[in-house]
């Protein structure tokens, strides 16, 4: 777990996106993932799952997101 934190960083968005009609909360998710600049967003949430990409960044569960990860 102690490696998750060293790679990770805190991010506050300061955009407020309206992708995900469904379920309002979500979009935050997608915030701070544009914010971020994240290359992956790793979910079980259906309504982020769905979306499957929003602007390049990938939504994945963790079984792909492991798939990922060993082919690279």
């Amino acid at each position: 777990m102690n490696k998750i934190y060293s790679m990770s960083r805190i991010i506050n968005p300061r955009i407020k996106l309206d992708v995900i009609q469904a379920d309002l909360s979500d979009n935050m998710v997608i915030e701070c993932a544009v914010e971020g600049k994240a290359d992956y967003i790793v979910s079980r949430d259906k309504h982020l799952l769905n979306l499957r990409e929003y602007k390049g960044i990938k939504i994945v569960t963790a079984a792909e997101m492991a798939e990922i990860l060993k082919s690279e």
